[in-house]
């Protein structure tokens, strides 16, 4: 539905957004709380295809019912820029806290959330321009910073960063930067995909926030571009910050992460990273001894396509398993295996 036609969804998304140009050029729309199926069949949609699409899902009656409800409607768009989905935000008055704040188109035929970002339509010419891509968590932020002028912005709306989202932003830059919230849930997942991409040997730096913000909230004043030049640094850098005031046992913790990492990335920027790290914190032999023994690892390779798209290598690595769907699963020298 047209936004402008809801007056309370679009004095949301005037105060969220401030004019009406980035409302129009983001194609924001709103999804009321009833009349969807019956305008759709006026238009001659069957319920099959209205399921197909996603805007309609089926209760545990079995009988259809609209998936998006009195939401901020954000169309995702293929790199064409032909609309595919939606992430919707909701807006509504239930004191129900069960509701999502946010609700994405599930898996479709078109919609495939592990290979669409929000935005690449417009950030993917200004990313191979710039050379850099920021990564955001979702639409309001991706928003936010490109009325600051930030166009290289991408978001992985309701999904994991997968490698076929690495292989693709790879294919335009090396230069990866996380822009992620500040709060505890922000912070594990700019952990989780920093090492992500790592293992496929590109460099990730970091725009560190301040805690419990998020960037919709922090860059709300035109300050990102001086923010960011002074905020922004190597990952791996970054974490080996945590050394300072480490005592011997995580200070052989964190050397050995760093030694994870390290290992991934060709000859020349293993010598670099080891020389830098060494120079602040004098670390040059233990470090360079762990990377030497990662390297000459002879244990099987742990198949890529074993571990679900939000487990890191780096992680099982570190650990020797992980927990998905409230299973633990362990490496062993056949690989992965299920835990009794």
């Amino acid at each position: 539905k047209h936004l402008e036609e809801t007056t309370a969804a679009y004095d949301y998304a005037l105060k969220r957004f401030v004019d009406k140009e980035t409302i129009s050029f983001f194609g924001l729309g709103y999804a009321p709380k009833n009349g969807f199926m019956k305008a759709a069949n006026e238009k001659g949609f069957t319920v099959e295809e209205m399921k197909q699409s996603g805007l309609i899902a089926e209760g545990k009656d079995g009988q259809p019912y609209e998936y998006f409800r009195e939401r901020l409607m954000f169309p995702i768009c293929n790199a064409m820029g032909k609309t595919v989905g939606y992430t919707g935000r909701y807006i509504g008055t239930s004191e129900n806290n069960k509701i999502p704040k946010y609700l994405n188109t599930p898996e479709t035929l078109v919609s495939k959330k592990g290979e669409l970002l929000y935005n690449w339509h417009v950030a993917r010419k200004k990313t191979y321009d710039s050379k850099e891509v920021i990564i955001v968590e979702g639409p309001t932020d991706t928003i936010t910073l490109y009325r600051q002028d930030v166009f290289n912005v991408v978001a992985v709306s309701g999904t994991a960063l997968t490698d076929k989202h690495i292989d693709l932003l790879s294919n335009y830059t090396d230069s990866l930067i996380l822009l992620l919230d500040g709060d505890e849930a922000g912070q594990k997942a700019k952990n989780r995909i920093a090492e992500k991409i790592i293992e496929k040997g590109l460099p990730v730096r970091i725009i560190q926030l301040p805690a419990g913000t998020d960037p919709d909230e922090f860059f709300s004043e035109n300050i990102f571009q001086e923010y960011q030049e002074k905020n922004q640094k190597d990952f791996i850098e970054w974490k080996a910050e945590a050394l300072k005031d480490a005592d011997a046992v995580q200070k052989q913790k964190i050397i050995s992460e760093l030694a994870l990492l390290i290992k991934n990335f060709p000859g020349t920027l293993q010598e670099i990273y080891i020389e830098q790290l060494s120079k602040n914190y004098r670390i040059k032999k233990v470090l360079t001894d762990s990377i030497k023994e990662l390297n000459k690892a002879k244990e099987k390779p742990l198949p890529k396509e074993d571990l679900p798209d939000d487990i890191s290598f780096s992680q099982v690595e570190k650990y020797g398993f992980y927990e998905s769907k409230n299973q633990l699963y362990f490496r062993t020298k056949k690989g992965i295996e299920r835990g009794a």
